[in-house]
């Protein structure tokens, strides 16, 4: 049998707790309350978005780099997809950064020089130096 009337507080803190471990229909089922009613304290409540929000938190903890080569290597990874967006104005600095953490990288793996970075490092530069200012 549904409820009727007003939402208590202990209906929404019941929500509140349960929510998004069960599902709207079992809430509701729980407290007697219609999908509606318990989809509608969820929106006001803005719990979807809470546990947006701490999914994202919950990621950016189990990936986030410890050590200086693995914080070197995301950031390098950044550059590369910050490079492709790039407008030609951006792409020279960008490429300069780039090529300063591949180095980084290289010198901390023992690798050698990175030639690819070299030559987008160089296009770029030609590139800029060709805009208006």
């Amino acid at each position: 049998m549904r409820t009727k009337g007003a939402v208590t507080e202990m209906e929404r803190e019941y929500v509140r707790s349960k929510f998004p471990q069960m599902s709207i229909s079992e809430i509701a089922r729980n407290i007697g309350r219609s999908r509606t009613c318990v989809s509608g304290i969820v929106n006001k409540e803005g719990l979807r978005e809470k546990c947006k929000r701490q999914e994202v938190k919950n990621s950016i903890a189990v990936n986030d780099p410890q050590d200086s080569l693995s914080r070197l290597k995301e950031l390098r990874d950044m550059l590369r997809e910050s490079l492709k967006e790039a407008g030609p104005k951006e792409m020279a600095s960008l490429a300069r950064e780039y090529r300063a953490t591949v180095e980084s990288v290289e010198r901390m793996e023992g690798d050698p020089q990175d030639e690819a970075a070299i030559a987008l490092d160089a296009v770029a530069e030609s590139i800029a130096r060709r805009m208006p200012s």
